[in-house]
């Protein structure tokens, strides 16, 4: 089977950025997050800033993982913009930021495989495409 070049460039991106990039800083969290109430954590990639007491949380870190994930498979660029979008088209429809959230493909994804702690090494790429049913 042949690999494609896409995939080469997939998977020379991970090494490259793949690894434990963590900030543990709750000043720093609340002035990226623009003191939004609830936030536990951010990913931007390829750092992850979260809470401290966020540093030994199993399920925190593998769902800020699967968002590493999708942000490398995107190019890092593409994620940011098509979140933005995804959050924008659902706000507009919800009017509710709570939901507008909750229901962006990647956190679906993130959140629904966020206790599986084998999930990142099983992944297919581009997974959370299958999370955009019922987009609306």
């Amino acid at each position: 089977m042949e690999v494609t070049f896409a995939r080469k460039t997939f998977i020379i991106l991970k090494k490259i950025i793949w690894c434990d990039m963590f900030i543990f800083n709750d000043t720093l969290l609340k002035i990226i997050t623009f003191g939004f109430h609830g936030v536990q954590g951010i990913t931007l990639c390829p750092f992850i800033i979260a809470k401290k007491n966020m540093k030994n949380n199993k399920r925190f870190i593998n769902h800020e993982r699967i968002h590493i994930q999708q942000s490398i498979e995107m190019l890092i660029i593409f994620f940011y913009l098509w979140y933005v979008i995804e959050f924008l088209i659902k706000f507009a429809i919800y009017k509710n930021w709570r939901a507008a959230y909750s229901l962006i493909s990647f956190e679906k994804e993130a959140y629904r495989n966020q206790y599986n702690y084998e999930y990142i090494e099983n992944r297919k790429p581009y997974s959370f495409i299958n999370y955009l049913r019922g987009f609306i």
